[in-house]
């Protein structure tokens, strides 16, 4: 099922549609699907929402203060504007925001959180979670063994100066992956900018 609702009056725009594939345009419009492999996209000017439950599935929000959220294995959430927050819960999730004061949290074991925008924030709490961002942006990455057990949360700014820019005392470069695994941080480069 694909939807698109650009032409509908404001009360219509509101409403919640769910299906496979929903797609919403316009201020104040909201997308959410329900079903493995669905997909939910939504753009507007103002307060676009997509929510999206299952495995495989994906989000896409554009517009100033957008939330996107993906639930699910492999689940994939993107959110472009300022104020956007991103959200992919599930392991191997991906969440990414674009704008400024964007935050991008992938939850789940492997799951990636990227940023790209000023004062934006890419937040990485799982096992082996890896969080990436421009210069300047923040990243949060927790320190956790196989079980899930917490040995530590670390926060740093991408290319910052002195301390504010280290976690553990290794420099956190602007557009890099950074991950921990037995307790050691890593860093990957990605084969191309914010590589999801």
């Amino acid at each position: 099922m694909s939807l698109s609702l650009g032409n509908l009056n404001p009360v219509q725009r509101k409403m919640v549609f769910t299906g496979r594939g929903v797609h919403t345009t316009n201020s104040c419009c909201h997308a959410s699907t329900n079903d493995n492999n669905s997909s939910a996209s939504t753009e507007g000017l103002y307060y676009a929402h997509a929510s999206s439950n299952n495995d495989h599935s994906d989000i896409n929000t554009k517009g100033r203060a957008c939330h996107g959220s993906s639930n699910g294995e492999r689940a994939n959430a993107t959110a472009k504007g300022p104020y956007s927050n991103a959200s992919a819960n599930g392991e191997r999730s991906n969440a990414n925001a674009e704008g400024t004061c964007g935050i991008a949290c992938a939850n789940g074991k492997q799951g990636k959180a990227s940023v790209s925008g000023v004062s934006s924030i890419a937040i990485a709490p799982g096992v082996e979670g890896k969080a990436m961002a421009v210069e300047d942006d923040w990243i949060v990455l927790a320190d956790k063994d196989i079980t899930g057990k917490i040995n530590g949360i670390y926060t740093a700014q991408a290319g910052a100066k002195g301390e504010q820019g280290k976690i553990k005392g290794v420099p956190i470069l602007p557009g890099n992956w950074y991950l921990f695994k037995d307790g050691q941080l890593k860093s990957e480069k990605p084969t191309y900018a914010f590589q999801i």
